[in-house]
This record gives structure tokens, C-alpha cells and sequence, in this order.
């Protein structure tokens, strides 16, 4: 199953598990886009969240996921509790396995 998290309060009463389903690094502009959208347990659905960073934030989340030991935490898993720890998502659980 892939890596997912399942929000505690839903931003829809049927949407609650979303996938990363795109992530942008400019380096050019100093930004960071975060794409999440619904997921079934086997395709994506319509429903997306969408989350920017920008300036000084977004070259420190760069400079750091590109220095990272990906081995003990995937990418994706550091994205969601970056997103949580941001408040830029409900609380939720993440799950599922590296793709």
C-alpha cells in the first residue's frame, strides 16, 4: 500500500486519507509546492490540497530534504510531518509503505 495519511477531521465528511501526489522544488524562485489529493487505496481521486512555501522557508526545507538520510524516514513520511507540524493539514496518521 502506499505511503498515505488519514486525516482525524476530514476537509470533506467522505475525504479523509490523501497521497502526495506531486512535490515541486524551485530552486530558481525559493519555493516549494506540496500537491496532496484523495486517495481510494488504488487511484487518485479529484479532491486536491495544495501547499506552498516560499522565501527563506522553502530553501531551508530544500537545503534539508536534500541532505537527509532517507533510510530511516522516507521522503514522503518527512513531507506529511512537516505538513502537520505546520498546521497546514488536520492532525492525522500516516501509513502505508515506501513505494
Amino acid at each position: 500500500m502506499a505511503e498515505i495519511i488519514t486525516l482525524a477531521a476530514p476537509l470533506d465528511p467522505a475525504l479523509t486519507v490523501f497521497r502526495i501526489s506531486s512535490l515541486v522544488f524551485d530552486w530558481r524562485n525559493a519555493s516549494v509546492k506540496i500537491v496532496l489529493c484523495d486517495w481510494d487505496g488504488s487511484s487518485f481521486g479529484s479532491r486536491e490540497v495544495t501547499v506552498l512555501y516560499s522565501g527563506p522557508t522553502a530553501t531551508t526545507m530544500m537545503v534539508a530534504l536534500n541532505k537527509v538520510n532517507l533510510s530511516t524516514q522516507s521522503l514522503n513520511q518527512r513531507v506529511f510531518a512537516r505538513l502537520l507540524a505546520d498546521g497546514k493539514i488536520p492532525t492525522g496518521t500516516t501509513g502505508g509503505t515506501v513505494d
